[in-house]
């Protein structure tokens, strides 16, 4: 009996199924198409699958372009669904059916007519713009878009640059690309990468002018200052007063914008009883621009900018290194002007002395080490000590007042970099000695192919803040830089490097830089910029990492380095006093800079003596206990106080962690380690670590020739001049 109820119950229910299969198939359309229908299911199902993933990656913090790619499919699934009458463009023109009906009967009849309804966005959903950007740290740009939408990119390039920065005053009015020094919390970090941005487009749209063709793109420049801006130059440079530098010759002749240098080339000179100290002070005033209102100021001096030379930024503290590094100039046979850049705080005495070393035809040598080099020809040996063409450049007028103290210690030798007059620069510190001609340092590979040279610092491994690695990549040019002002776009050669990658926050060592200006012109301004803002004070050291940032963040990654790292340059810890170690130690306060073209050193930081802080000898002797195998604090002090020998130069291991030896005595495990000497200056380098035997673990040693030995005691010898 139950068995029968449940038989007539199931009966119901199939009969119940049949009328309602039937119903379905009256009332609802028919899917001519199997294959429609199964691509309309699988839409829904990839809709769902989206929506899932979306959802997965939202919760595990992940936001790859993947991510944005289903967020954005799904998007349009939905819009698909909620809106399947929507009026196309297509649809307006006459290629669709539209009659509107109740029910929607899919076909495939016309398969491509409907590809080519679903491709135009209109139909499905309101086109989304391309770029997506954020209105906080980028508000103009979001302004733009939201104006124009992609359509931007359609002016030309003289429309975008003048539309940039009418909106820019217009939602700004009282914008100006200053410095934070101060305290700073989100608000302005998003202010200094806004500025930061102004500042590349400005420099795209107005700075873009070659000596040749001066005038490219200074038509929406301009039209802005017609139209009322004048003062944009001051408000994307605040610290330039737009007067040009005075130049004086050492013999006291004085221009008023960089001089031609071909002009004084082969020139008669005066001799030195003949110059008359009062016309070494800048005499030239003047109240009035020296340069037109209408035209950008840099890109009139970039204009005049010619001829090859050295940079030195002096002032009263740095006349004695100075005077030694134009002697050791003269030593390896300089032929390069020199120009001497100051901001009023290098007296007329100061001046007199350094034209008396660069012209002078008494210089002290030692002659035992001047006959063996003489004998041996060496290359960078040149007996003859050519004098030396000297300018002092004046940029104390260059400044504005607000700004007069701003740049203060190393970031003077920013100013330098940019307002001295020659196309082809080495800048140079005062406490640098250069082993080399300066001329080879234009003829390495690097700078032929590149026409740049920089120098890499140790390879140490602190590192700086997470948040200010992100706070440079925010600086950083974009796609839609690219798109908008041709800014190129940040690539690997930036962003792979250690210092984005592992935050390692020593790359570059900024003591010698080598460069075309006019190339890598663009790049100069956020280089000094970035010399003004707080984040950058609390996470680089001085001047070091600049050079290369202001260049990626401007968007050109031309620049190149010197594939070695720096060595630690002196002689080898013998052998007996390390028995038990593996690895060959070097203690030297210099590091040293070799050629990875030709393995030879072409100089080092700090001087030549073996500790310039000779005042630490008696605490590194009582105190510290490190007499480095002296018996008396007077041999210490001695020692401290004469010309290091160089004969080898050691560059440890690339590591990108510290090797654990497990030996006793222990084998270091770091390439270099500081030690207490010299005010802790003395590094110790090594060519191994944790007494591993993998690749990646060994170092280099160089043992250098004889004939250049002689050559870095010789111009030691010079450097420190007779005593």
């Amino acid at each position: 009996m139950g068995f029968q109820l449940v038989y007539h119950r199931r009966r119901k229910q199939l009969a119940l199924c049949i009328l309602l299969l039937i119903a379905l198939y009256t009332f609802l359309p028919s899917v001519e198409s199997e294959t429609d229908y199964s691509r309309s299911v699988e839409t829904v199902e990839s809709s769902v699958n989206s929506k899932d993933d979306l959802k997965a990656d939202v919760l595990s913090g992940k936001q790859t372009s993947e991510t944005k790619q289903r967020k954005k499919a799904t998007k349009q699934s939905d819009a698909n669904r909620k809106d399947p009458d929507s009026t196309s463009d297509a649809t307006k023109s006459g290629e669709t059916d539209t009659t509107t009906k109740p029910k929607t009967k899919l076909t495939s009849a016309k398969p491509k007519k409907m590809r080519n309804v679903l491709n135009n966005v209109s139909v499905l959903a309101k086109k989304e713009p391309k770029y997506n950007v954020n209105s906080e740290t980028n508000p103009i740009y979001a302004r733009l878009l939201d104006k124009f939408s992609d359509s931007f990119v359609e002016k030309s390039m003289t429309e975008r640059c003048q539309t940039y920065f009418e909106t820019l005053y217009e939602t700004e009015p009282e914008w100006s690309v200053k410095p934070h020094k101060a305290q700073y919390d989100d608000n302005q970090l998003n202010e200094i990468v806004s500025n930061m941005k102004h500042l590349n487009v400005y420099a795209s749209c107005f700075l873009n002018g070659t000596v040749d063709e001066p005038d490219s793109n200074q038509k929406a420049y301009k039209e802005l200052v017609l139209f009322g801006h004048q003062d944009i130059d001051s408000r994307a440079f605040p610290y330039i007063s737009r007067k040009l530098p005075i130049y004086v010759r050492w013999t006291g002749e004085q221009v008023i914008g960089p001089p031609d240098m071909k002009k004084y080339a082969n020139s008669v000179t005066p001799e030195l009883s003949d110059i008359d100290l009062k016309n070494l002070k800048s005499l030239l005033n003047y109240d009035n621009n020296e340069v037109p209102i209408d035209r950008p100021f840099f890109s009139e001096f970039k204009s005049k900018v010619n001829g090859k030379g050295i940079v030195l930024s002096v002032s009263d503290a740095l006349v004695n290194d100075t005077l030694s590094l134009i002697r050791s100039l003269r030593s390896v046979g300089n032929k390069l002007p020199i120009q001497i850049v100051h901001r009023n705080d290098l007296s007329i005495d100061s001046k007199w002395l350094l034209i008396k070393e660069a012209r002078r035809e008494d210089i002290y040598y030692p002659e035992k080490l001047y006959n063996e080099l003489y004998s041996l020809k060496n290359k960078d040996f040149d007996p003859t000590f050519p004098k030396a063409e000297l300018w002092f450049v004046d940029i104390s007028k260059c400044l504005h007042s607000d700004y007069l103290n701003e740049f203060a210690k190393f970031y003077n030798k920013l100013l330098a970099f940019l307002f001295n007059s020659f196309d082809e620069i080495l800048l140079v510190d005062c406490d640098a000695v250069i082993f080399r001609n300066p001329e080879s340092f234009f003829q390495t590979s690097q700078y032929r192919n590149s026409n740049s040279l920089f120098f890499r610092d140790r390879s140490l491994v602190p590192k700086v803040f997470d948040n200010f690695i992100d706070f440079l990549k925010m600086l950083l040019p974009t796609e839609i830089d690219t798109e908008f002002f041709g800014i190129p776009e940040a690539t690997y050669k930036t962003l792979g490097l250690r210092y984005f990658t592992l935050g390692f926050g020593h790359l570059m060592e900024a003591g010698v830089v080598a460069m075309k200006r006019t190339d890598f012109w663009k790049g100069i301004f956020p280089t000094l910029h970035l010399s003004l803002i707080r984040p950058v004070h609390e996470n680089v050291w001085g001047d070091k990492e600049l050079f290369w940032l202001g260049q990626s963040i401007a968007g050109n990654e031309n620049y190149q380095f010197n594939d070695y790292w720096t060595a630690s340059v002196g002689q080898l810890t013998p052998r007996e006093r390390r028995p038990h170690s593996v690895a060959q130690e070097l203690c030297s306060t210099h590091p040293g800079h070799i050629s990875s073209d030709d393995d030879r050193l072409m100089w080092i930081n700090s001087g030549v003596l073996n500790c310039r802080n000779l005042e630490t000898y008696e605490t590194d002797f009582d105190v510290y206990k490190s007499t480095l195998g002296f018996e008396t604090k007077e041999e210490l002090k001695e020692y401290y106080n004469s010309v290091m020998t160089i004969e080898h130069g050691l560059i440890p291991p690339d590591s990108l962690y510290w090797v654990e030896s497990f030996k006793t005595p222990k084998e270091p495990r770091q390439g270099f380690i500081k030690n207490y000497n010299c005010g802790a200056y003395l590094w110790c380098a090594y060519d191994k670590i944790g007494g591993s035997q993998f690749p990646e673990h060994q170092g280099q040693v160089f043992e250098f020739d004889k004939e250049d030995t002689l050559l870095f005691s010789y111009v030691g010898q010079i450097y420190v001049g007779e005593r």
